[in-house]
């Protein structure tokens, strides 16, 4: 079982591609895309527990803040996981 949140940040015009590769070097960062309009870059940030998961979220927001005008971050419910995640389990056996 994991835990999860989602960030949707609005960066800084043109930095848009940096501010997403840079959180995607990040630790615990499994999803970080461009989208076509604001707000410009989601990310999804994955961890063993909450805890963790705090940690992870906050090295990641600190390592774009210059870059970030605004931003909202989407925890997901605890102890729900997604059939992607059962099925990725279930191949790992």
């Amino acid at each position: 079982m994991s835990s999860r949140v989602y960030i949707l940040l609005d960066v800084v015009e043109g930095k848009a591609e940096r501010a997403a590769k840079t959180l995607r070097d990040g630790t615990g960062v499994k999803l970080a895309d461009v989208l076509e309009e604001r707000p410009r870059v989601i990310a999804m940030i994955q961890a063993r527990t909450r805890s963790e998961l705090a940690k992870l979220t906050n090295r990641a927001l600190v390592s774009v803040e210059s870059m970030t005008e605004s931003l909202e971050v989407l925890p997901t419910l605890d102890g729900l996981d997604t059939e992607a995640e059962r099925r990725t389990d279930a191949s790992a056996r």
